[in-house]
This record gives C-alpha cells, structure tokens and sequence, in this order.
C-alpha cells in the first residue's frame, strides 16, 4: 500500500510538484563567500604573529562553518517546494531542518471550471 502524506486530504491526487529557482540559493552561497573573505584575509595577514598551525587550523574552521552554513542553505532549498493537486495549490516551506508548515495558497473546485466550459457551449 502506498502511504501518501498526511497533509493531503482523502481523494486529493498530487499533480504536479514545483521547485524554486536556483538563482536565489547561488546568490546566498555567494553572500556566505563575501561575508568569510575578509575573515580569510584578516587570519592570513596574522602570519607573523600567529604560528603556521594556528593559521592553518583558523582557515580550516573558518571552511568548515562556509560550508554548514552552504549545506543548511542547500537543504532548505531543496525541500521547499509548490504542490499542484487536483483541488489546491500548496507550499511547503521548511523554518529549518526540522520544523515545515503548509500554507493553502489556493482553494478551487475542477469540476466547477468543466461545468462553466460545458454551459457555454449549450
């Protein structure tokens, strides 16, 4: 049997399933590099003050949370995405990792759309 989800109602078939644009996920990953180059900068220019290991261990840190931060930005751009059923439009759209909610966009009825096409021609 196949399990559906439990934001669906009972007779509501899923259409089609949209995903976000990659343009505003790449504009974010290029704002993580902007905000972490002046802090690359700002270690490297400490070589003589600090030892080798302490500048190669802050660069280490310093990609380590670009990359965290990249990742959680991934992840919520790939789960949020825009459901097209046969009776609403749905968003689904992640708060974090671990907390979603569901927003009704956009209530109809189909058949009432067929029946108006239907009378028109009578």
């Amino acid at each position: 049997m196949k399990k559906y989800p439990t934001w669906l109602k009972r007779d509501e078939k899923i259409l089609r399933v949209y995903k976000r644009h990659f343009a505003p996920f790449l504009g974010k990953v290029i704002l993580i590099f902007i905000v972490l180059i002046p802090f690359y900068v700002i270690v490297n220019m400490m070589q003589g003050i600090l030892e080798v290991k302490t500048i190669i261990f802050s660069n280490l840190i310093l990609s380590f949370i670009g990359l965290i931060l990249i990742f959680y930005i991934g992840c919520m751009y790939w789960y949020n995405r825009l459901i097209l059923t046969n009776e609403r439009l749905l968003h689904v759209d992640w708060q974090t990792l671990t907390h979603k909610k569901i927003y009704d966009i956009l209530k109809w009825k189909w058949f009432s759309v067929f029946e108006v096409n239907k009378s028109k021609r009578a």
